[in-house]
């Protein structure tokens, strides 16, 4: 019983990311066809079952190819620099776009390190996830600190404390997040303290 619970959680945490991808490639789909359905069948005269997706397809291609040069990055840049200074657009704009570059990049992770860490209050430990190094914040080096609500660890808290007061621990992010997601029944039998050593 235990092991399918194990495997439970596991494939959810499998199927969520690749759920919202697909998820958004609906919403394109359905943006495209409202959009070019009523363009392209009057011309045509033919209704062509899948052109939704197949729009969708080509559209998400062209970005791609478009952004991959040096014009399509000048345009991306100007049009990132133009939202980032609307000042409603930004406040939505900005966070989702470093959001999406930290998630993407090749050389940096999201999460660093899973710690424990005194929060809400003293005495009171919660698992939480190093999201950088450290940030110069009032005359001294702060770290960030992701805590997670559970069993839902895209919602959480995010606080910033002195390196001394949270205690890494030598188990892997996605064992940080399985804990989180199972609220602490799928758990590693045994953990220390110490930094993990991600496996090349």
């Amino acid at each position: 019983m235990k092991r399918i619970r194990n495997w439970f959680i596991s494939g959810i945490i499998t199927i969520f990311p690749i759920g919202v991808t697909f998820y958004l490639i609906g919403k394109v789909v359905e943006l495209t066809d409202h959009i070019f359905v009523p363009i392209i069948q009057p011309l045509t005269r033919i209704n062509i079952p899948g052109i939704g997706l197949f729009l969708a397809l080509i559209l998400i291609i062209g970005v791609g190819a478009l952004t991959s040069n040096i014009i399509g990055n000048k345009l991306t840049s100007y049009v990132n620099n133009l939202f980032s200074r609307i000042p409603i657009i930004k406040t939505v704009f900005v966070p989702l776009k470093q959001i999406v570059e930290n998630m993407s990049s090749k050389t940096n992770n999201a999460f660093r390190q899973v710690v424990l860490v005194e929060f809400p209050r003293d005495d009171c430990y919660s698992i939480g996830f190093l999201t950088n190094d450290s940030i110069e914040m009032i005359s001294s080096n702060k770290v960030p600190v992701f805590v997670p609500t559970t069993p839902n660890p895209t919602n959480g808290f995010l606080i910033y404390v002195e390196p001394s007061k949270y205690v890494p621990l030598n188990i892997g992010v996605d064992e940080g997040i399985k804990m989180v997601v199972s609220m602490g029944t799928i758990s590693p039998s045994s953990i220390h303290e110490g930094m993990y050593a991600k496996d090349e």
